[in-house]
């Protein structure tokens, strides 16, 4: 194997290591690190990379003959400092933008609250299953004083409820009718007050005790799916409003990653006491973004779900019945042919 002169010499220097000092703790000889790092070493026998790569705390030794800006050498000098290599993740625009958002407005990179994710789901999920275990104590404790026909009925859901959390069932999957299945749960389960699982019962009631200062997220808003890949809660509204001059093009322009907000000009950045002709200019900018005939589509394809919420409902069930109609027909001449 031929060792790459330079990324072997930027390996030796990140590890503080001199050339002497890496002979010492590879068993290496000196001259011949010095002979390969010059370049003349020609092929590298595969025992003194082994020894090379060991000393170098290199997890795969052929990193050692690449090129020293490649990913390779650029992914193992992260894993050294306890950083994944890249991972590919798909985020939709619209929640990739509410992270952009979340960072413009609290003044954070976005790499943070990626970081804190993890952190922050799991401290709410245990939140919400302490509200849930605290509040079907205290409806044992209410039930005492009913009937005893009152008791069993009501005990019955009780005690899923509380295998549920037990199970730390956070979307309460085990209280739902169909396994894998989220359904709407029925309305006299006393923990299912705003959402359609506890979770998300319970972040709407969070959002809704912000209070009227609050106008980073609208309650109403608040909804949690987990079947659903695409989910996405709208954040600071009227910000981005103000951010795309409440223009279409230039929402749909950030929405679906043709910018983001960190690449906006310096002299086109939102402020609160902002120039009519700056918000002017940002949005004739955002709108530049979208080529003309990707929005010329999108004004299309907006205008159709238009014409189908204005439907009646009396409207949908004739092109039903319309388009199954037409469907018989091809049926029948297929047969014919």
């Amino acid at each position: 194997m031929r060792i790459n002169s330079e990324t072997l010499k930027i390996f030796r220097k990140r590890r503080g290591f001199s050339q002497e000092t890496l002979a010492e703790a590879s068993g290496v000889a000196k001259k011949t690190i010095a002979r390969i790092e010059t370049g003349k070493g020609g092929e590298t026998r595969p025992s003194t990379v082994q020894l090379l790569a060991k000393a170098l705390g290199l997890k795969d030794i052929q990193v050692l003959a690449q090129e020293p800006e490649s990913e390779a050498v650029r992914d193992e000098e992260l894993q050294k400092h306890g950083f994944l290599r890249p991972i590919k993740l798909i985020l939709n625009g619209e929640t990739s933008l509410a992270c952009d958002l979340a960072a413009e407005r609290y003044g954070i990179e976005s790499s943070r609250i990626f970081n804190a994710a993890p952190m922050l789901f799991t401290l709410l999920a245990e939140m919400s299953l302490a509200d849930r275990r605290r509040r079907a104590s205290q409806i044992y404790e209410t039930l005492e004083t009913f009937p005893e026909h009152f008791i069993n009925v009501g005990t019955l859901q009780l005690d899923e409820e509380h295998s549920s959390i037990a199970e730390r069932d956070v979307f309460a999957y085990g209280i739902a009718h169909e396994k894998g299945y989220m359904r709407t749960f029925p309305n006299d389960y006393y923990f299912f007050e705003e959402g359609r699982n506890p979770f998300e019962d319970f972040l709407k009631r969070l959002a809704k005790d912000l209070g009227p200062e609050n106008d980073a997220i609208d309650p109403e808003e608040v909804h949690l799916d987990p079947e659903s890949l695409w989910d996405y809660v709208p954040l600071f509204d009227a910000h981005r409003k103000n951010l795309t001059g409440g223009s279409d093009r230039a929402d749909y322009a950030l929405s679906r990653g043709y910018v983001r907000i960190a690449q906006i000009p310096e002299g086109l950045r939102y402020k609160d006491d902002e120039d009519k002709d700056v918000a002017a200019d940002r949005m004739k900018w955002l709108e530049a973004k979208v080529p003309d005939e990707v929005w010329a589509e999108e004004k299309r394809d907006l205008g159709k779900m238009e014409i189908v919420r204005s439907l009646k409902r009396s409207d949908l069930k004739g092109l039903e019945k319309m388009f199954s109609s037409s469907e018989g027909e091809n049926e029948d001449a297929e047969e014919q042919t």
